[in-house]
This record gives structure tokens, C-alpha cells and sequence, in this order.
């Protein structure tokens, strides 16, 4: 019986593990369907998922006032797979409920870190807000 339990213990993961999973997931998704050139409907699929309703009235606001020019959950206007092979995600040790979200682009050799916060919402994790 103390095996058992232990064993479900083992298995089950922390809050901060599955954050980290579903960024990956996410990262991983979003960046092979962008260099895919996938359709918007892809995309917004995705990024509902994903994003809290909030953040996406955000970004489409700075995209349509033409604030940005770049899609602001990847810093580009366009990716690389090859992103994913340096793709790091970690937990910020200063800003509750933020993570750091970090890439190096091979052909450029320059490192994009996004900042972005992530929230409970409906038994899900969602990405909420982006620096």
C-alpha cells in the first residue's frame, strides 16, 4: 500500500512542471505550424488554447493600432524549427507566476527571451500576459 502511494507521488507532477509542459507544447506547436506557414486559422486555433481571451484582445489591438509588426508570442514574423533545439523554459525567479522563454536563432546567432505569465484558469494553464 506505501508502494502505491508512492509510486502515484512519483507520478504526479508539480504545478511548475506542467506550466513548463504545456509551454513546451505550445512552443514546440506555434513555431513548427508558423515555419510551416500554416494558415491563420491554425494559428488563432492554437492560441486559443493556449492564451487567455484577455491577451489575445491585447495583442490584436497592438497589431491592429500598429503598434507591432511581429507576433509578439515569438518576437519574429516568422520561425525555424531549428529554434527548437535551443527553445529553454524556466520559471522566473523574480516575478510570480511569470516565466522565461528563450530561443537562439541559428542563422543570426542571436538569442530572443520572451517574458510571459502564466495563469490557472478553468482547471487549464494559460498564457496571460507577454513582456
Amino acid at each position: 500500500m506505501v508502494f502505491i502511494s508512492s509510486l502515484i507521488q512519483c507520478q504526479t507532477k508539480t504545478e511548475e512542471e506542467q506550466i513548463t509542459d504545456m509551454l513546451r507544447t505550445f512552443y514546440i506547436d506555434y513555431i513548427t505550424e508558423i515555419s510551416r506557414a500554416a494558415s491563420d486559422n491554425v494559428l488563432d486555433s492554437l492560441k486559443q488554447i493556449y492564451c487567455t481571451p484577455a491577451l489575445l484582445e491585447r495583442i490584436q489591438n497592438e497589431l491592429n493600432n500598429r503598434n507591432i509588426d511581429y507576433d509578439p508570442l515569438i518576437y519574429a514574423q516568422d520561425a525555424s524549427t531549428d529554434w527548437l533545439k535551443t527553445l529553454t523554459i524556466k520559471k522566473d525567479t523574480v516575478s510570480l507566476g511569470y516565466y522565461n522563454i528563450s530561443y537562439k536563432d541559428q542563422y543570426d546567432g542571436i538569442t530572443t527571451k520572451i517574458k510571459l505569465r502564466v495563469i490557472k484558469q478553468n482547471d487549464s494553464f494559460m498564457i496571460d500576459d507577454i513582456w
